[in-house]
């Protein structure tokens, strides 16, 4: 089951607040990451995020739901390689 099936945000049971949503800056402090790498993985599709006019939205939940696989040894073996000898991401297999 990927962090993307479920929906922490529906099953929380209250509405959003500002708290609630992150920007880039906030992921990016967060994470420990690069504000470039954080856009990188918006829009690559391995954060979930959603664009709103130039800006890249972040709900918190759904980042620490997306975070949860690091803690399972077999979310860290890569995935098949493809035939241009690539590996697959964990997210795009079926």
């Amino acid at each position: 089951m990927s962090p993307f099936d479920s929906d922490p945000v529906a099953d929380r049971g209250r509405p959003l607040t500002r708290e609630d949503v992150l920007g880039v800056r906030d992921v990016a402090e967060l994470l420990g990451l690069p504000r470039s790498t954080v856009h990188d993985l918006a829009r690559r599709g391995l954060l979930p995020a959603r664009r709103v006019g130039r800006r890249w939205l972040f709900v918190r939940d759904r980042i620490e739901a997306a975070l949860t696989p690091i803690d399972d040894a077999d979310a860290w073996l890569p995935g098949p390689a493809n035939a241009d000898g690539r590996r697959q991401s964990r997210r795009s297999r079926s």
